[in-house]
């Protein structure tokens, strides 16, 4: 008769192990958007008041004790990088005010959405070539449908991949208000044309890597991506 004793241990195990990557993933998110916001500093510098809830975060993602924990912080921080993210686009032309979608209801937000399901469509892919499945996550609940595991693996490239693409469409005036169509529910939509340009460009970026700046070198994605799920 086999004792439950090794089948216990093993699920411990696994829901450390769980745990623990979660932690990595969004802890690699806050360091990245506080890398790009710094990056940032010739168009608005901010000031350790302004990033102070991100910081505070990563010091204290540590202490978490829970996957949920960690989600928490990853929350708080999401709140904090919009608000400091929205000043970049001071005297754009677009206005900002801070993440919504379902529908997006300003470009900026139109333009994050659709980059953020290139990019999750993207790592899905990555996934499924690696013969795994993209649909049972640790951080993200698992629904019909939804590529749960892409999800978490989001969270760690969402600011160079698409926040940077978005950020720098609209900077060197690649875009006008002209691409973009509102609907009576105040959505949001952007031009056909535009949507190939940033999933061009977003699909590029994840393809062939991106520097990002602040990490040592060139940060193969898909790679990266395929690395941690054969971890799992």
């Amino acid at each position: 008769m086999v004792g439950y004793g090794p089948r216990l241990s093993n699920k411990k195990r696994c829901k450390v192990g769980i745990f623990a990557r979660a932690k990595l993933i969004i802890e690699a998110k806050i360091k990245n958007s506080l890398s790009f916001l710094l990056s940032m500093r010739d168009v608005y510098a901010f000031s350790d008041e302004e990033l102070k809830g991100m910081a505070h975060s990563l010091q204290c993602i540590d202490q978490a004790s829970s996957v949920d924990e960690v989600m928490g912080f990853e929350g708080n921080v999401a709140k904090c990088y919009f608000q400091c993210y929205s000043k970049l686009f001071t005297g754009s032309g677009f206005c900002f005010e801070g993440r919504n979608s379902r529908p997006p209801k300003d470009p900026i937000n139109a333009l994050l959405s659709y980059g953020y399901s290139v990019l999750h469509r993207s790592i899905t892919g990555a996934i499924e070539r690696h013969g795994l499945c993209p649909y049972f996550g640790f951080m993200h609940k698992i629904k019909r449908g939804h590529a749960a595991l892409s999800s978490d693996l989001i969270e760690e490239y969402r600011t160079f991949l698409v926040d940077r693409t978005v950020f720098g469409l609209v900077y060197s005036s690649e875009i006008g208000p002209e691409e973009f169509v509102s609907a009576q529910n105040g959505a949001v939509y952007m031009s056909k044309d535009l949507m190939e340009r940033v999933k061009g460009i977003v699909g590029c970026r994840f393809s062939e890597g991106s520097v990002l700046p602040g990490l040592r070198g060139r940060l193969s994605i898909r790679l990266s991506c395929g690395a941690r799920q054969e971890a799992l």
